[in-house]
């Protein structure tokens, strides 16, 4: 019994004799027990990627990207002009700055969708928010020019893209042009 003892065994009452494994097992599951946390934690993870995912794709989906989406490639894109001593930087759909200046975050369209106005911008000393109207020109390559203060606080730009040539954007050109009236009908009665 002595050298049951030392070999860390014991003998219960009906004489069979066992290892204090405790330890062992303990030890065990605490490594099962961690892999299930740490595959349990990747998993949270990957959901909550999925469901910043879905919120975003739910939000650009919700966005008015012109009569034909064709503004969509805008989205997710910035363009920058530099001003004197101001860059700044134009992202469609998101926000307008100077330097680290806030001119606005998107608010919608003006004149059908040649305009993108920006507003809400950071707070003028003694003035009003900022805020920035953008003019999508047709062109061959994408830019941002003509950047403008009019009037305190308030900026203009043009941003030139091939998803302003598209028929929408030509309709909403012809669209904005006045209209002679129609010639009178000629009717016999």
């Amino acid at each position: 019994e002595a050298g049951a003892e030392a070999e860390g065994g014991d003998e219960d009452a009906s004489g069979i004799r066992w290892v204090d494994n405790t330890e062992a097992a303990r030890n065990h599951e605490r490594a099962e027990a961690i892999a299930a946390r740490d595959a349990l934690s990747e998993a949270e993870d990957k959901v909550r990627e999925i469901n910043a995912e879905i919120g975003r794709l739910e939000t650009a989906d919700k966005k008015d990207y012109g009569p034909e989406d064709e503004f969509f490639k805008l989205a997710d894109q910035c363009f920058k002009a530099e001003v004197a001593q101001y860059v700044y930087e134009v992202c469609p759909f998101a926000s307008a700055k100077q330097d680290h200046t806030s001119l606005g975050t998107f608010e919608g369209w003006q004149e059908g969708y040649r305009k993108m106005e920006f507003k809400h911008g950071q707070h003028c000393w003694n003035g009003p928010s900022r805020s920035m109207t953008i003019t999508l020109k047709c062109g061959a390559e994408e830019a941002l020019s003509n950047v403008n203060e009019p009037s305190t606080c308030t900026y203009t730009a043009d941003l030139t893209t091939p998803a302003a040539c598209g028929d929408a954007a030509a309709a909403v050109d012809v669209a904005a042009q006045p209209t002679a009236p129609p010639p009178p009908h000629d009717r016999q009665c």
